[in-house]
Formats: structure tokens, sequence, C-alpha cells
């Protein structure tokens, strides 16, 4: 599987209640967004909603270096990844 440019809404919440705002990533898998958030890299595990990748509070699980490089090593594999 090739990675594809994506958005997704990253769902969150501050002192005044939830928010979403949009993020520009990569989808790397059906069901895993990677993303730039500051300087760090974040590799998050989504359950697929129709068009719509929601990431964030209660949306998805951000993923161990671990579990990266075993998602990688079963993309290379067979181009799918993180099969729950």
């Amino acid at each position: 599987m090739l990675f594809k440019k994506a958005q997704a809404y990253y769902i969150g919440e501050d002192g005044l209640g939830q928010f979403a705002e949009r993020k520009e990533g990569l989808l790397i898998a059906p069901n895993v967004f990677m993303h730039a958030d500051g300087d760090e890299l974040k590799v998050e595990r989504f359950n697929p909603t129709a068009d719509t990748i929601l990431i964030g509070v209660g949306a998805s699980e951000l993923m161990t270096a671990q579990e990266i490089v075993n998602c990688l090593a079963e993309i290379k594999k067979d181009g799918h990844c993180c099969e729950q």
C-alpha cells in the first residue's frame, strides 16, 4: 500500500469544552494515520468511519514505537497493518 495524503479531524478538550481541528498527514494503512504535532511525529490507530478520519480523545489510540515497527513490517510483507 502506498501512503496517501489525508486529512483527519482531531477531537480534543480544553478548558472551554471539546473542539475539533483539521490535521494533515499520511494514511499509512486503512486504519492508521501519521501526522506531525509540533516537533513530535504521532502515529494513531483509529476506527474507520466512512470517509472521515477522527483522531484524538476517544477516537484513536497512539501507537507505541514497537507497534509502529511491527506495523511497517506488516505493510512491507502484505500491504496491510494493525488488523485487530
